[in-house]
């Protein structure tokens, strides 16, 4: 999040700002679709209450930090992307831990609770995304420069952070491949495959431009594995349930791949044809 902070432009987000109908269709997209479409395939598919739950936590970890850089390789909307990064990085952690709580009772209807303290968690995803989000933004106000220059080997820290983690709980229940294959990452795939493909379907109802399409869809697509991964790992302590943002941390990666290579072949194509 502080490469995030770092990177953000602030004039270009006040214009961005302007677009208030974009900004709010990109939340509900975030906010509200990947809960609704994670809670039916819970149901769908009677995961059982861990796996179910890694489902529903990774869902509402919107702002992936790679989002911004997919956005930009696909030529969407980046001012656009950096601004819901930001929204959903100050949202979340106050949303996350009390959403939870209601759609795990719903959805599991008590037979497995998740014990997160409320202010507990609030405070720790704080520290998560919100400070050093902060501390990017008032590096980029006050030292543009250095800010631009430290950027670039943070993205790669803590890209390299996440494969190693995820790697490390991959490695770990090699063992057990059929049932993580099946519990944990098919519910992941079809959550990335459905949301990405519903974005995609609502943006093309509506004639929304192309730039705005890649940015829903990729915003959709990425998650913030890091956190879905620090809540269920670190907080909950529960390396079964952990699987599930291991899995979609590589499938949000692949599909991310998809719509960039996907785009870049249409304007290649559209340029062609002039």
């Amino acid at each position: 999040m502080l490469g995030i902070g770092v990177n953000l432009s602030i004039k270009k987000l006040a214009l961005t700002m302007s677009k208030k109908k974009f900004i709010l269709l990109g939340l509900i997209f975030q906010l509200a679709l990947l809960p609704l479409v994670a809670s039916a395939i819970i149901l769908l598919a009677e995961l059982d209450d861990v796996f179910g739950y890694g489902l529903l936590i990774l869902s509402l970890c919107p702002g992936g930090a790679s989002s911004n850089l997919f956005t930009f390789l696909a030529k969407g909307d980046l001012e656009l992307s950096s601004l819901l990064t930001l929204i959903t990085g100050f949202i979340t952690p106050f949303t996350l831990p009390i959403v939870v709580q209601l759609l795990g009772n719903l959805l599991f209807q008590d037979s497995y609770i998740v014990q997160l303290n409320i202010l507990t968690t609030i405070i720790n995803l704080l520290l998560l995304t919100i400070v050093p989000l902060g501390l990017g933004l008032a590096l980029n106000y006050y030292n543009n420069e250095l800010g631009l220059k430290i950027s670039g080997p943070l993205k790669k820290i803590s890209t390299i952070f996440l494969i190693l983690v995820v790697l490390g709980i991959i490695i770990k229940n090699i063992p057990n491949f059929n049932v993580t294959f099946v519990k944990g990452w098919v519910p992941a795939l079809l959550l990335n495959i459905i949301a990405v493909s519903l974005v995609l379907i609502i943006c093309k109802v509506f004639k929304i431009e192309q730039s705005k399409r890649i940015t829903f869809s990729i915003e959709t697509g990425i998650q913030n594995g890091m956190m879905a991964l620090f809540i269920t790992g670190t907080l909950l302590k529960n390396e079964t349930m952990s699987l599930v943002p291991a899995g979609y941390s590589i499938t949000m990666y692949l599909s991310a791949f998809s719509i960039v290579y996907a785009m870049r072949r249409q304007v290649k194509k559209q340029n062609s044809m002039l």
